[in-house]
């Protein structure tokens, strides 16, 4: 039982690809099939990392997903008479490992500190808790590599695919083309129609205010009305997938962050700084939200 909860924390996948090209130009390959951000390329799914000659560290990035029990490949190019092989393993990243090593060694310490050192009656309370904890943990993060449990053919199929190595059974056949998930505009709507109930319920109770500076009660009710409206057309269009909605994103993105900086800069007891800080804040942010947004379409169907 030991050795099984270690290799699940600590355990990893020793790998290795031989390279149909040069040193300089394997690295260069690989190179441009990742991307060193996810702010490069945030709307799709895309391995992203560093890549040298001496340290390789990719990850399968998908949008819309944050799972920090996601494999890593960890590795680096290494020549072996003439030929270049990409050498590593996939595993954890550190910082999972520790969060994992930390709870686990918390949660029974803890327990075995309030047992020893505890009021009478106190290891009866809580010893049956300690396994319920680490129990809790490992769930977790078993949950966590089962979303992730395609990271490893996905990254090892690019890896593949940049460094010249033959597909099985079909050496000039392409990479399948991932199909696009409804995952995106599905989130989209839940967290639109979200906002639309709240405003709604708002307006029926007659809680829209008090009224945000500098504009009056009724002109504020009147843009959470038509807000409100809005949304429930976007959620509803969101869910069908259709274009409209798609394009309709962009104004309501715009027109929101118009009224937020209307209101700052309307405000008269705000000092200039910082305006002018939240100002150039709020539109590189929504550039990127923006930028991301727009390479959703391939979700979204004509109509």
């Amino acid at each position: 039982m030991i050795r099984s909860l270690l290799q699940f924390v600590y355990g990893s996948t020793p790998v290795e690809f031989r390279s149909a090209y040069g040193l300089a130009e394997s690295v260069e390959r690989l190179r441009a099939g990742t991307r060193r951000s996810v702010f490069v390329a945030p709307g799709r799914t895309v391995a992203v990392g560093n890549v040298t000659a001496d340290a390789v560290r990719l990850r399968r990035f998908v949008p819309m997903v944050g799972n920090n029990m996601s494999p890593y490949f960890f590795g680096r190019f290494v020549v072996r008479g003439s030929a270049v092989w990409l050498t590593g393993r996939f595993a954890l990243p550190l910082w999972s490992r520790l969060f994992l090593s930390l709870f686990l060694a918390a949660v029974t310490a803890g327990g075995l500190f309030v047992s020893l050192a505890g009021p009478p009656g106190a290891a009866l309370q809580v010893a049956p808790r300690v396994p319920l904890g680490v129990g809790f943990c490992l769930s977790i993060a078993a949950l966590g590599k089962w979303v992730a449990r395609n990271d490893i053919p996905w990254l090892t199929q690019q890896m593949n695919a940049a460094l010249g190595v033959p597909a099985q059974g079909d050496a000039a056949s392409p990479l399948p083309a991932e199909a696009p998930s409804p995952l995106v505009p599905r989130v989209a709507a839940a967290f639109f129609a979200f906002f639309a109930i709240q405003g709604l319920v708002a307006i029926a109770r007659h809680r829209v205010g008090p009224a945000v500076a500098p504009f009056s009660e009724g002109a504020w009710r009147s843009y959470v009305v038509i807000s409100s409206i809005t949304f429930v057309c976007l959620a509803g269009g969101l869910v069908l997938r259709k274009v409209w909605a798609w394009r309709l994103f962009f104004a309501v993105a715009v027109a929101s962050a118009s009224v937020t900086l209307a209101a700052l800069w309307l405000e008269p007891e705000a000092p200039l700084p910082v305006k002018v800080f939240m100002t150039v804040g709020a539109a590189v942010v929504s550039l990127f939200w923006l930028r991301w947004w727009h390479a959703q379409r391939i979700h979204f169907t004509a109509g």
